[in-house]
């Protein structure tokens, strides 16, 4: 897996480029553009005739129907794609996508209720803890279901005793993964609001100790960690 980064501080405007494999990938969209749809995100990117998009619906447990890239034609259904949400990105051949946006230093993710949910950090963080991912430290019984494209296989992390069992389920900037959550003392089943409601609900709690106490939210310094920098193989 291959990820490259730089962006410029002053202005906070970066690209991200990232290989992807033939068959699938789980994808995210790691910069801010004019309008975060999937003709803008790959617009700097040329994928293959008959590549497809399909994002996660944490309601249905099940992808969306699928959009097909065309290099006449463009994209059939030109998803809206935001900050910290994944998406399946299926493709005939090995290649490349590179975004080019604004880094976002500012929205927190949203508060999610019990459920999986295909993931990313708001921020291109490299790589991204969960603690970055979700804002809060993981509780007992959550897990991490990551794809390795080059192989096509899953492997997951389930944290048991206030430890990963497979690892830390770090991600790379612009990738995703499925995150399987338990809900939370307040949270009111957001789970049942659909993708839509995700995409507009925000953080609006603290974050949570590794013992499940309340403690206050991770420092917003651990946001601005992802400017200034460059990543390579």
């Amino acid at each position: 897996m291959l990820t490259t980064c730089a962006f410029r501080s002053a202005v906070g405007i970066g690209y991200v480029q990232i290989n992807v494999s033939q068959g699938d990938n789980l994808i995210s969209n790691p910069l801010n553009t004019t309008d975060n749809r999937l003709s803008t995100i790959f617009r700097y990117s040329s994928p293959p005739d008959n590549s497809t998009v399909a994002l996660w619906d944490p309601v249905l447990q099940q992808f969306s129907t699928p959009s097909v890239y065309s290099q006449g034609s463009g994209w059939t259904i030109d998803y809206y794609l935001p900050l910290g949400v994944g998406a399946l990105f299926k493709t005939p051949s090995d290649g490349t996508i590179t975004f080019i946006g604004e880094v976002d230093l500012n929205t927190r993710p949203t508060e999610y209720g019990g459920g999986t949910f295909l993931l990313s950090s708001i921020t291109p963080f490299n790589p991204a803890p969960f603690e970055q991912v979700l804002r809060r430290y993981p509780m007992e019984g959550e897990s991490v279901r990551r794809l390795d494209a080059a192989s096509q296989t899953y492997t997951v992390s389930t944290f048991r005793s206030e430890d990963w069992d497979n690892g830390a389920p770090d991600l790379a900037v612009g990738h995703s993964a499925f995150y399987t959550l338990v809900p939370e003392p307040g949270t009111f089943g957001l789970v049942a609001m659909g993708l839509a409601g995700l995409v507009a609900a925000r953080w609006a709690g603290s974050g949570r100790s590794r013992r499940g106490g309340w403690k206050r939210a991770l420092p917003p310094a651990d946001r601005t960690r992802a400017v200034d920098f460059i990543v390579g193989p």
